[in-house]
C-alpha cells in the first residue's frame, strides 16, 4: 500500500462519487485481473541488457483498458494519467513515485497485444466473466460538457 498524498486526502472527503468513479469501481471488482495477467505475462518483456525495467504489466493492462473504455488516443491517455487522479489511482500510479507510461509505451503495449492475438481471447473471457456476474459491457461514449461556438440560425438572424 502506497502512502497517501495530499491530493488523495483531499479527494477522500468529497461529497459525491462521479459516474467514472462508479464505473471504475465496478470494473475493479468485476474484471478477472489475475486471469488476464496470466494470459499476457508470457509475452510481456521482463527487462534486461537492452534497457531499463518495463512498466509493470498490471499497470499497462489497466491503462490499456481505460484507454478502450473511454475512447482515448495514446497521447490523450498519457495526458489523462497526468491530469486525472482517478485514472492514475485505478492504474496504480502515483505522480511523485512512479514512471507514467508515455504515448509510445502505450502504443507498444497495444502492438504487443495485437501481435500475439491476445485481445480477442481475453475480451471474450471478460465478457463471459461479466455475464456470469449479471453485467453487460458494451461500447459507448463518455460525454462531457463542452461549449461550442455555432453560428445563429437563419430564423433568428431575420429578427
Amino acid at each position: 500500500m502506497k502512502q497517501q498524498t495530499f491530493a488523495s486526502l483531499d479527494s477522500a472527503h468529497k461529497k459525491r462519487q462521479t459516474r467514472r468513479e462508479r464505473f471504475l469501481s465496478e470494473m475493479e471488482r468485476c474484471i478477472p485481473w489475475q486471469a488476464l495477467l496470466a494470459v499476457i505475462a508470457p509475452h510481456y518483456p521482463r527487462g534486461g541488457r537492452r534497457g531499463g525495467q518495463p512498466i509493470g504489466l498490471a499497470v499497462m493492462l489497466r491503462v490499456y483498458l481505460m484507454q478502450q473504455w473511454f475512447g482515448l488516443s495514446d497521447p490523450l491517455m498519457e495526458d489523462s494519467l497526468y491530469e486525472v487522479a482517478l485514472m492514475r489511482h485505478f492504474a496504480g500510479l502515483a505522480l511523485n513515485d512512479d514512471r507514467i507510461p508515455d504515448e509510445s509505451t502505450i502504443l507498444q503495449f497495444r502492438h504487443l497485444l495485437a501481435r500475439h492475438h491476445l485481445r480477442q481471447g481475453w475480451f471474450e473471457a471478460v465478457q463471459r466473466h461479466l455475464r456470469e456476474q449479471g453485467y453487460h459491457l458494451s461500447k459507448g461514449t463518455m460525454v462531457d460538457a463542452t461549449l461550442i461556438a455555432a453560428s445563429g440560425s437563419a430564423k433568428h438572424q431575420a429578427r
